[in-house]
C-alpha cells in the first residue's frame, strides 16, 4: 500500500482508506494521492487468489472484480510470538493479544524477568525497542536507581511517496482523553499537508505528508531513543 510510483501497481484493501490508524485528514489525503498513482480497490474482501497462465497471479474480489498481475505481496500484519516462549512454565502473564505484561520499567510480574520490543510493546517500532533496551540495560546494572520508559510521544513514519510522519495523539485519542483541542491544517502548494493539534498552546500532535521532491530529506526533529 505504501509503494512509490510504480507503473501498473494495484492495491487492494478491506478498509475504505489507506493508513486508517493515522489522522483522518492525512489518511484521506494519502488515499487520494494513492488513487492518482495506483489502481486502488478499497473496501473489498479478497475471495480467492489463484494462478493464471504463464505465471500470472489472479485475485477474485468479493464484489466480482478480477485482478491480474505478475507478483502478489500480502500484508497480513504482525502478532507477538510470546506463545512460542513457553511462558506458562515461568509464570509470566500476557495480554489478550499475546503481548507480555510489563510495567514502566520493562519488568514482568516475575522477579528477574524483563521484556521489551515487539514482544511486549503495542507500538511495534524499532526505535521504541531501542529506547526500551536502554532502559532494561540500565535497570539490570542499577537496580537501586531504575529508569522508566517514556511512551508519551512516539514518532512514526511511512516510507512512501508522498512521505508521512507523525508524533503524539491523534484527534480521536485526544478527544477520548478529554482534551480541548485547537486544530490547524496547513496545505502546501503541491501535495504537502501538515496537521497540528495544540492544547492550551502546548504542541501535542503533528502529522505531515511531505510533497515529493527529487531528493528525500528527513523531517527535522528530536532523534528517537
Amino acid at each position: 500500500m505504501t509503494t512509490p510510483n510504480i507503473p501498473n501497481l494495484t492495491s487492494v484493501g478491506r478498509s475504505e482508506r489507506l493508513l486508517r490508524s493515522h489522522d483522518e485528514t492525512i489518511a484521506e489525503r494519502f488515499t487520494a494521492v494513492a488513487r492518482e498513482k495506483w489502481d486502488v480497490h478499497l473496501g473489498h474482501e479478497v475471495a480467492r487468489a489463484r494462478s493464471g497462465g504463464d505465471g500470472e497471479v489472479v485475485l477474485d474480489l468479493a464484489n466480482g472484480t478480477v485482478l491480474r498481475g505478475d507478483l502478489l505481496l500480502v500484508a497480513t500484519g504482525r502478532v507477538p510470538n510470546g506463545d512460542r516462549l513457553d511462558l506458562d512454565r515461568t509464570g509470566v502473564p500476557t495480554h489478550p493479544d499475546g503481548r507480555i505484561v510489563v510495567d514502566d520499567q520493562q519488568r514482568t510480574p516475575v522477579d528477574g524477568i524483563f521484556a521489551l520490543g515487539d514482544a511486549s510493546s503495542p507500538h511495534q517500532l524499532k526505535h521504541v525497542a531501542n529506547h526500551e533496551s536502554k532502559v532494561v540495560a540500565h535497570n539490570l546494572l542499577h537496580p537501586d536507581a531504575p529508569r522508566r520508559t517514556d511512551h508519551r510521544f512516539v514518532p512514526s513514519a511511512v516510507f512512501s511517496d508522498p512521505q508521512m510522519a507523525a508524533v503524539g495523539l491523534t484527534d480521536p485519542d485526544a478527544w477520548i482523553s478529554g482534551y480541548d483541542l485547537v486544530r490547524q491544517l496547513l496545505i502546501g502548494a503541491t501535495r504537502g499537508v501538515l496537521v497540528a493539534l495544540a492544547i492550551h498552546a502546548l504542541l501535542w500532535h503533528v502529522t505531515a505528508i511531505r510533497a515529493r521532491s527529487r531528493r528525500s530529506r528527513p523531517i527535522p526533529g528530536r532523534r528517537a531513543g
